[in-house]
């Protein structure tokens, strides 16, 4: 994914129009801009400390004769390059004057020593926190797009091969099997979420409410259960905020999905034949494909207008609802000999089987096996799209079956039943697109139960974690509820790759004539919208660097034109003569001059700027040290 990040401006829109603005950048060249920034921030502290103490000398300067440490506080004013220089003067004044403490110039310089103090912390803080530009984004990029396209071999059955049926296989299989790898490792195991893997997508996982306690999706009459059933919520997933196509509020969609299950009698529901000296068990829940070696076989019903749809299995009475496409699954034993009895719903397990040697040999255990054939568990999905230009209580479709639910929102994105006929449908309408190619990636990824479930069958338990040598080792009361979670995770890991991965594109050639590119703008735009997480790339708040570059820029444009303004009332109004002379004159040069200027031997010109000067000939008196705990300048004759 790293390969198809993309550098430059963006903007991320979780965090809106004006904080959203951000700056993507190779690793390298972020921690530079990281480094620069904090350079900056340093150089600023120096510049702003500068007008401070012009701000503070030009306060306090006045005319009368004042005491000594008045005359050293202004002249460490005007001499001090940085806020930890100006502090570490302060306290060496303090220090030197500590038996006046009483003095009022006394406490003027510990409030300017506290002053520098606060100024050091506060841009040494700032400084530090210049990579929060960076981490308080986080590491959301962009993904180009430049790939874009849905691996679909099936898109179009009239015309479908079985060289297409066997690529639409090794897709789908590869798809579902990723997304149950990463719904294994990153959903419901907080130990995990730390792990790069689970930080690939926008959100870690999709949080789900669940209940334990739910009733029977279909006739009560047919559930084991009327109130211990399994039902799955995801509540709506912002199109941004949790599968991470970046867009403003009023250009997303919100999907939602809700899976329920409940484990199926069996009573009046079978009947029993002889076959090749051998018992067969017929079960009577409709039209369901007979003969599995695995230990899960499924049956899928599409509904669309509340009835069954096409060729898939049509189911009896107590088994229908119009409002969400029924799954019918079937555990199988298959010779698993479960080493404790289990009665969970499901897992119906408490008719002895044999017996077992413990690993040392000494001693065996009783075993025990699936009490019927098959144990049967009906699941209900159900999706609801909606439009989130709109209120949420007025912008959603039904909650419905796949098709029903992608029918009935279709006029809240300006579009007609008629536009999804093509066999690759596109809309006249900006609103039209931005909703056709979410579903053309829902339908062309494995993200419904019975795909899964085919593709994964007995893989898709999460009891076959605890599975080995056909010995089933002991599973907790709610088995059945742990493996329906497991099924749901896995949907909803291939609903967050599923964006992705049509983003990043196809990367085996032998699929290149299977994809879907985007037809549109608003298509391509889409696929060039894509946030994922990388840590081999920064990204800055464009908020956060302009604010600290301007006010930055701010401060030092004033320190440098503060002194000339100052000088230019001076001598075109004369405003306060006294404090600009003063402040002038209390640089390291000018108080060098005064001090050779008292031995009256040479000719000063600029005494009232910053660098005085001489002719260029002068030479000025060396140390007199005869007394070295006295050093003055020399009154001598002044010789090359």
């Amino acid at each position: 994914m790293d390969d198809n990040v993309y550098l430059g401006l963006w903007t991320n829109w979780s965090r809106g129009p004006i904080f959203g603005p951000t700056l993507t950048l190779q690793r390298d060249s972020g921690n530079l801009l990281i480094a620069f920034t904090a350079s900056f921030i340093g150089f600023v502290a120096a510049r702003f400390w500068k007008i401070l103490c012009l701000g503070f000398h030009r306060y306090w300067s006045t005319s009368k004769p004042q005491h000594t440490i008045y005359h050293q506080r202004q002249v460490i004013l005007r001499n001090s390059s940085a806020p930890e220089a100006g502090l570490l003067s302060f306290l060496r004044l303090l220090w030197a004057w500590r038996r006046s403490l009483r003095t009022k110039n006394f406490f003027i310089v510990a409030l300017l020593a506290f002053v520098a103090l606060c100024s050091l912390a506060g841009f040494t803080v700032a400084g530090g926190f210049s990579s929060s530009i960076s981490t308080a984004v986080g590491d959301e990029v962009l993904l180009n797009g430049d790939n874009c396209g849905i691996v679909a071999p099936l898109a179009n059955l009239d015309t479908a091969t079985i060289q297409d049926a066997q690529a639409n296989t090794r897709v789908t299989s590869e798809q579902v099997n990723d997304a149950l790898s990463y719904a294994t490792q990153c959903y419901g195991n907080s130990s995990q979420l730390g792990d790069m893997e689970c930080n690939k997508f926008i959100v870690s996982q999709i949080e789900t409410a669940v209940d334990d306690k739910a009733g029977c999706p279909f006739d009560d009459s047919i559930c084991r259960s009327t109130g211990a059933n399994i039902r799955l919520d995801t509540g709506y997933m912002d199109s941004n905020d949790h599968l991470g196509l970046n867009a403003p509020e009023d250009e997303r969609f919100a999907l939602r999905y809700v899976m329920e299950c409940a484990p199926l009698k069996t009573e009046g529901y079978t009947s029993t034949t002889n076959f090749s000296n051998r018992t067969w068990v017929r079960y009577h829940y409709g039209d369901v494909a007979s003969g599995s070696s695995d230990n899960v076989t499924s049956r899928g019903a599409t509904i669309l207008d509340g009835k069954p749809y096409g060729d898939s299995w049509t189911p009896i009475p107590e088994l229908s609802v119009s409002d969400g496409d029924p799954t019918l699954v079937f555990l199988s034993g298959n010779g698993v000999q479960f080493i404790q009895a289990m009665d969970d719903g499901w897992y119906q397990v408490t008719t002895p089987g044999g017996t077992v040697r413990d690993t040392g040999g000494s001693g065996s255990a009783s075993t025990y096996v699936p009490n019927e054939a098959a144990l049967p568990m009906g699941c209900v999905e159900r999706w609801q799209w909606c439009n989130s230009a709109y209120p949420r209580e007025t912008g959603c479709g039904p909650l419905a079956s796949g098709y029903d639910a992608m029918f009935g929102a279709a006029p809240l994105f300006n579009l007609t039943v008629a536009d999804f006929d093509a066999s690759r449908p596109v809309s006249p309408n900006e609103t039209g697109n931005r909703f056709i190619w979410p579903i053309l990636i829902f339908w062309g990824y494995p993200s419904i139960l019975p795909a899964m479930l085919k593709h994964l069958g007995a893989r898709s338990l999460e009891s076959q974690t605890r599975l080995s040598d056909g010995i089933q080792w002991p599973l907790p009361d709610n088995q059945w509820h742990v493996d329906v979670k497991r099924w749901f995770s896995t949907i909803l890991s291939s609903i967050q790759a599923s964006f992705v991965d049509t983003a990043l594109g196809n990367s085996n050639p032998e699929f290149d004539q299977y994809v879907l590119p985007p037809l549109t703008d608003k298509e391509r735009g889409l696929c060039s919208n894509q946030k994922i997480h990388s840590s081999g790339y920064t990204s800055f708040s464009m908020f956060g660097l302009c604010f600290t570059f301007v006010t930055g820029a701010l401060i030092i444009a004033i320190s440098f034109l503060l002194e000339p303004a100052i000088a230019l009332l001076y001598h075109w109004l004369g405003y306060k003569p006294y404090a600009a002379l003063e402040w002038n004159t209390n640089t390291n040069l000018q108080l060098h001059r005064f001090a050779h200027e008292e031995l009256g031997l040479v000719e000063w010109r600029e005494c009232t700027r910053e660098v005085p000067t001489t002719h260029p000939d002068v030479y000025l008196a060396p140390l007199d040290i005869t007394d070295r705990k006295h050093p003055v300048l020399s009154r001598g004759p002044l010789k090359q």
